[in-house]
């Protein structure tokens, strides 16, 4: 029988460490000819497991076009199992299913109406068909550019696509019926929001020039007057105005709520809030909207940004309006917030979550200090000290003023030039129903710090897992990839960056493996 001494066992543990946090993902790399633009996830073949679509533009050629992943049992092919141009006309398009052919369709607005491409066991078919003559404020293509939108979706959640279509008068809905070659037409007073422009000078200009922009506004798909039938949304930056689901599936023609706004510009959805050089003043946004404190009706997450006192060390705040009804029925919201969350430090990203699976909303909010101590060990270590900090909604009292915890995460940077911030992923990487975080210790590792029913998220229970990072921690996304109920990463790169390591371009996809070697 053989004996183990403390060194031998102790290497043993370290072995086992080390092979734990290499099992955490399996690696696969998607080779890629052009820059990639956009990623677009989702199952096409309805084989239960999601594709990758890598957009780009042929430079050479000044073609659009997408690399096209059929996702296997084994994981993801290096090369694609299609390169498509997309049509010259595309204005914007989407994937869904609005045919008999199997899979999901490319459908797009084209001149003249809609469009779409079927989808074989070898990619999409290169010869469009057209799905409907009809006008669109999608008009004319920008050939420098490709755009992808959720207009082909299940509004009424009765099992069949429909298709949302904004026009200069109103908007125009398609409702799937059993037979696709039968569509019924909702017609809804929601109208685009537009921004003119004019100007002229006869000492400078070379001549006179005016235009308008329109776009559709911020549309939602929620259930707003808790009948349990998803309801469409539409937020302007002045009003926030509601189509309620009828019992035939259809969506009213009129608005049926008209709510007034004034929280300021509505966020864009970018990840990080970015303060720039010349911001002197306070700015506010408009966030989210959804149900926090679980009364089934929908609040208003708003935020400001203040440079007034520094441009360094911007003060911001997060502040709740919670929706309230009369007893006639009136949905409002107060002018003052009924919660307000100031973390300690500058608020970089707010995550709105249900971390403890209590039935109410959380925040995770990570913040950065910046001074001249700070970046004077910024410059000296090549490192950013940040701190996530964690509020959670309590049924009686709301919100406190601390933070219930606060975890710190210290972020190594090359500094080569460009956008530098940390990987920031919140998902359930190990499908024991909780939130957890993955981030990054430098430009090679990244970490998870797991979630738990005791800590929530558990500061001290990380799993760690190397490879080649972007500087930019905003090109990495979590996402359940292989419907396994455990998040996969997708990683996308800076230009030149993996040519720098000597590979060719693309990105690289890490689909979580199921193991027992979850850190807790």
């Amino acid at each position: 029988m053989k004996i183990w001494t403390s060194t031998g066992f102790l290497t043993f543990l370290l072995w086992l460490n080390l092979a734990a946090a290499e099992d955490l993902f399996k690696s696969y790399f998607l080779s890629c000819d052009g820059k990639i633009v956009s990623i677009h996830a989702e199952d096409l073949d309805a084989d239960g497991m999601k594709d990758l679509a890598l957009f780009y533009i042929d430079k050479d050629k000044n073609h659009r076009k997408f690399a096209l992943y059929f996702q296997l049992e084994n994981g993801f092919p290096e090369y694609p199992n299609q390169v498509f141009t997309l049509p010259v006309d595309l204005a914007l398009l989407d994937f869904g299913d609005i045919s008999e052919s199997p899979g999901l369709e490319l459908i797009y607005f084209g001149r003249g109406g809609i469009f779409y491409h079927t989808l074989s066991d070898s990619g999409y078919a290169s010869a469009p068909q057209k799905f409907k003559d009809i006008s669109s404020i999608f008009m004319y293509p920008d050939n420098s550019k490709i755009q992808l939108w959720n207009f082909v979706t299940d509004l009424n959640s009765d099992g069949r696509a429909d298709i949302f279509i904004p026009q200069f008068s109103g908007t125009t809905i398609l409702l799937g019926q059993k037979n696709f070659a039968r569509w019924q037409e909702n017609k809804l007073d929601l109208r685009p929001q537009s921004r003119q422009f004019s100007y002229y000078n006869p000492r400078f200009s070379v001549g006179a020039k005016a235009g308008a922009v329109y776009s559709a506004p911020y549309l939602l798909r929620k259930d707003f007057n808790a009948d349990n039938h998803d309801d469409i949304i539409a937020i302007y930056k002045d009003s926030l105005k509601t189509y309620l689901q009828q019992t035939d599936g259809s969506f009213s023609h009129r608005a049926d709520h008209s709510i007034p706004l004034a929280h300021g510009d509505i966020w864009n959805g970018a990840k990080i809030m970015r303060t720039h050089l010349d911001d002197q003043n306070e700015r506010q946004f408009f966030m989210r909207l959804l149900d926090i404190d679980g009364d089934s009706l929908l609040d208003i997450v708003s935020a400001s940004i203040s440079t007034k006192n520094s441009l360094i060390n911007p003060e911001t705040k997060t502040s709740l309006f919670l929706g309230k009804k009369t007893a006639q029925g009136t949905y409002f919201f107060a002018e003052n917030p009924d919660f307000i969350i100031k973390p300690n430090g500058t608020q970089m990203v707010i995550d709105i979550f249900d971390f403890n699976n209590d039935g109410r909303q959380d925040f995770l909010i990570p913040t950065i200090k910046i001074g001249v101590t700070s970046i004077i060990k910024m410059l000296l270590t090549r490192s950013v000290d940040f701190e996530a900090q964690l509020f959670l909604m309590q049924a009686k009292n709301g919100f406190t003023l601390e933070a219930q915890q606060k975890i710190d995460i210290t972020v190594r940077f090359s500094f080569r030039g460009g956008a530098a911030s940390p990987i920031y992923e919140i998902a359930d990487f190990n499908n024991d129903g909780y939130k957890d975080i993955l981030t990054s210790a430098d430009e090679e590792k990244l970490l998870l710090y797991w979630g738990d029913r005791k800590h929530v998220i558990n500061p001290k229970s990380k799993g760690t897992y190397r490879i080649v990072l972007p500087q930019d921690g905003t090109l990495v996304q979590a996402t359940d990839l292989n419907a396994d109920n455990r998040a996969d990463v997708i990683i996308q790169y800076e230009d030149n960056k993996l040519k720098w390591m000597g590979k060719s371009n693309g990105l690289h996809v890490l689909l979580r493996n199921e193991f027992s070697g979850d850190q807790k």
